[in-house]
């Protein structure tokens, strides 16, 4: 089962929690309905709301390195 997008949104703000007012100043969403929705008062929130909010997530995995899957070694006797 998929997890549902309030908690994804939820889970994403609270693991970028102490840089909340560049999420703020990039998506235009204000910080106090950022944190609202990061603590779960918030449990509904307009799409217009969020969609910023996923655009900058998204944003930042590209900017992140993707883990490259360790490659086994086979053992040579």
């Amino acid at each position: 089962m998929r997890e549902p997008i309030i908690v994804y949104v939820r889970r994403r703000l609270n693991e970028f929690k102490g840089i909340w007012p560049r999420i703020r100043d990039a998506t235009k969403v204000e910080y106090n309905t950022i944190a609202k929705i990061a603590q779960g008062v918030r449990t509904n929130p307009t799409l217009s709301t969020v969609q910023p909010i996923l655009d900058w997530f998204e944003a930042k995995d590209k900017e992140r390195p993707q883990k490259q899957p360790k490659r086994s070694r086979k053992k040579t006797n």
